[in-house]
């Protein structure tokens, strides 16, 4: 049985997300979502979907202060609104640490971190 869920350098915002790729000729999410209507991609902004499993299970954030993909406003945003319902959840967030897909893998300095602090705090429950 699942007790908690790991979110990593995620967007929880589609909307915001857009608009972020847009200032910097990033595009990948207006890829996924340009044949739905405004109102289709609010009802997939996975903010309104999180809440359903929220009674039972714990949430940790993890994200990277320097990714230039996704940004940490957006987990920070994500920690508000969890907390704002009562929500139980933790939060990583590192310095110097990119997008967490090229910042997670072991064989260097910062993934052997990330990888070491997310097993110990899945640990802890």
């Amino acid at each position: 049985l699942f007790t908690k869920i790991v979110l990593t350098s995620g967007f929880y915002n589609i909307p915001q997300q857009i608009d972020y790729e847009k200032d910097r000729t990033l595009k990948p999410t207006i890829d996924l979502v340009s044949h739905l209507t405004s109102e289709e991609i609010a009802q997939r902004n996975p903010l309104n979907s999180i809440f359903l499993a929220s009674d039972s299970l714990s949430f940790l954030v993890i994200h990277g202060k320097d990714d230039l993909i996704v940004p940490v406003s957006q987990s920070e945003r994500l920690v508000e609104e969890l907390r704002r319902y009562q929500v139980d959840v933790d939060t990583l967030l590192y310095d110097s640490f990119p997008h967490t897909r090229e910042a997670s893998n072991p064989s260097n300095q910062s993934g052997k971190k990330y990888w070491n602090d997310l097993v110990s705090h899945v640990k802890q429950d």
